[in-house]
């Protein structure tokens, strides 16, 4: 629900709206809440009719009128029946018109703070974290918005949306610029983009990571996706930082016509910030960065050439927003990125096998994760990863590809199952295996993981995919703790106890 603020003239709410024509009856009668749930609306509210993907406030107007709404915006001409006291704006859109509505009720926050966002199907959240470490490196105080958390300066919230509806996103948005945040670093998904959540935000620089197969339920088709992506840059974007290596960033560089940092981590020539010379190990990467200031010398303690590519966005984006290269590198080689990202499980006695949690959920993140390690790994690589239920099917047959090409052995299990049958999901996952490659099926995830580290030994790494941070299992409707670190941490103790 919408705080309640001092009460303000509907004219200046709607402002941004560009529909003066369109609005009828008192333009200035005040409002101290907005909502497009007619069930928070009271006396001197403002109603917004979203049409929802189970329900249309359209069909709720007559609650809301009768709560007491001062105004209404929607989609259709005013009423004849609707009382004269009662202000109307029809606009095309009420999701757009709810992202603008919010921007203006809390007075505009991303015009103080500096917002950083990024797109892409893989990456967001590691680059969001490396942002915030180099920010606080340059000294300024930066708040996150990330699929992990969010923070207003350093108090934690929990989170459940990448990018959060447009009025949770703009009051924290004013939350952190109440309490002295310059910056804010933003996870942009293609929902929160589809959806207008950000629309009114005013991006000082936008970054890109890539664009491979996922949320084709919501978006049906690649070419909707990347659209949606597009947003970012095409309606919101003062500056940007892209990635040249995907052929979709290619597009994207040529059609910007802002301030522009291109980054590869092949080398390519025409790249602004492009990778010279790479070293991988299981302590992270030392590569030198051709800049156009310059070679800049970059360590990092992110595994594999998927984070090279985090590393050199967060690096340009980090040099668009005022960052100088050498203070963006040193905050760099600290930096641990975000939970669930290649994140090593640790035990004291640390002689059983390397243990790696990620939050790789796509067969293009599968294919990265594993193909970061494995020449790191002077023994065998065990896959364990499920794939979500109620979600994108196409791409179960494609993760166990990507775990086959690289891994020795793939472990099939669940994920969050949700109200699908997780026996269904794994055959449709280990459909997608090559006849005859190696593989074991455990539908308990804890059972799967505790075997896995279990057989492997000394030399070993096991890859335990698809959560990452998320501390719970959807079964059914209902979110069930679990925590892949936490399950691995217990059966890798458990192996080295064994004499």
């Amino acid at each position: 629900m919408s705080a309640h603020l001092a009460p303000r003239p509907l004219s200046a709410l709607v402002v941004d709206l560009a529909q003066a024509p369109a609005l009828t009856g008192p333009r200035d009668v005040a409002v101290t809440h907005y909502s497009s749930d007619s069930r928070e609306i009271g006396p001197a509210g403002l109603f917004v009719a979203v049409r929802g993907f189970t329900a249309d406030g359209h069909d709720y107007l007559d609650a809301a009128i009768a709560a007491g709404a001062a105004a209404v915006i929607a989609e259709v001409p005013r009423p004849a029946s609707l009382p004269a006291g009662v202000a109307w704006l029809q606009v095309p859109d009420t999701t757009w018109a709810l992202a603008v509505i919010a921007d203006a009720f809390w007075s505009h926050p991303s015009e103080t703070v500096q917002v950083l966002a990024t797109t892409g199907t893989n990456g967001k959240t590691t680059i969001t974290y490396l942002l915030r470490d180099i920010l606080r490196a340059a000294g300024h105080v930066p708040g996150l918005l990330s699929t992990v958390e969010v923070l207003i300066g350093d108090e934690r919230q929990p989170t459940i949306f990448t990018t959060p509806p447009a009025p949770a996103l703009q009051a924290l948005l004013a939350a952190m610029r109440d309490r002295g945040c310059t910056h804010a670093v933003v996870e942009a998904s293609s929902h929160g983009l589809q959806q207008y959540r950000i629309a009114a935000f005013k991006v000082a620089v936008a970054g890109f990571t890539n664009l491979t197969r996922d949320h084709l339920d919501y978006h049906e088709t690649m070419a909707a996706y990347l659209a949606a992506k597009t947003r970012l840059f095409s309606d919101l974007a003062r500056a940007a930082c892209i990635n040249i290596d995907d052929p979709a960033g290619r597009g994207l560089a040529a059609a910007f016509a802002g301030p522009l940092l291109t980054v590869s981590r092949s080398g390519a020539a025409e790249a602004d910030l492009r990778a010279l010379t790479a070293i991988f190990d299981l302590d992270g990467c030392r590569v030198t960065v051709a800049t156009p200031e310059g070679d800049v010398a970059l360590t990092t303690r992110l595994i594999g050439a998927h984070n090279l590519e985090n590393a050199l966005v967060a690096l340009g984006m980090a040099r668009l927003a005022g960052v100088p290269y050498a203070v963006a590198a040193s905050a760099l080689a600290t930096a641990t990125g975000a939970r669930g990202r290649l994140e090593r499980v640790a035990t004291a006695a640390a002689t059983g096998p390397a243990v790696f949690v990620d939050y790789a959920h796509t067969p293009d993140a599968l294919d990265n994760v594993l193909t970061a390690l494995r020449p790191l790994v002077a023994g065998r690589l065990v896959c364990v990863f499920g794939a979500g239920g109620d979600r994108d099917r196409g791409k179960r047959p494609e993760m166990a590809a990507a775990s086959a090409r690289t891994a020795d052995l793939s472990v099939v299990t669940s994920d969050n199952p949700r109200t699908e049958d997780p026996d269904a999901i794994i055959a449709d996952i280990v459909a997608g295996l090559p006849a005859g490659a190696p593989h074991l099926v455990e539908p308990d995830r804890r059972a799967a993981i505790a075997r896995a580290v279990a057989d492997a030994g000394p030399g070993d790494a096991v890859l335990i995919a698809g959560k990452g941070h998320e501390d719970y299992q959807i079964v059914g409707t209902t979110r069930h703790p679990f925590d892949d670190a936490r399950v691995a941490r217990e059966a890798l103790e458990q192996t080295e106890a064994r004499p």
